[in-house]
């Protein structure tokens, strides 16, 4: 957020610069005082980009500076959205190769996955689960178990 808001004036400070040069130098100064609680929000005496009465035009700027950034933040989100899918899917696609290789190995070689012991517990916890529901007796179970464990441990 802290981000937009300094792209925002920052955008706004490159429109002052095209559109009121005059009050270009004194940008910083005239957002800030602008943004100040005061009982005036004009400062006549540096109203160079319109007329006394009224407003400063690096203000008016500052702020449809950050309405320019937040609504080209708005129309990205579907390419970002776009983006990040196909990076997974690329992700994904790269973990499989991995996942098919580490599988044809029959685990002889270390997992392409490095799980911490709570997430090994936990695909070996599902995976007993389903074998039991499948009516496996406990001591396949355990086996079933056990074998996995050891597939997708990281070695020590």
């Amino acid at each position: 957020m802290e981000e937009d808001i300094l792209l925002g004036k920052e955008f706004g400070r490159a429109l002052t610069q095209k559109l009121a040069p005059a009050e270009s130098e004194f940008y910083d100064e005239l957002v800030d005082a602008y943004s100040r609680p005061a009982s005036s929000k004009r400062d006549h005496a540096l109203a160079f980009g319109g007329s006394g009465d009224g407003p400063v035009i690096a203000v008016v700027l500052a702020n449809v500076g950050a309405i320019v950034i937040r609504e080209l933040w708005r129309l990205a989100q579907p390419a970002i959205a776009q983006l990040a899918e196909e990076a997974v899917a690329g992700v994904k696609e790269n973990l499989s190769v991995k996942l098919r290789a580490w599988i044809d190995e029959r685990f002889r070689s270390k997992p392409p996955i490095a799980l911490s012991d709570n997430q090994v517990t936990t695909v070996v916890d599902a995976a007993k689960t389903r074998a039991k529901e499948l009516g496996c007796d406990d001591a396949v179970v355990a086996e079933i178990g056990e074998t996995i464990k050891e597939a997708i441990s990281s070695p020590t």
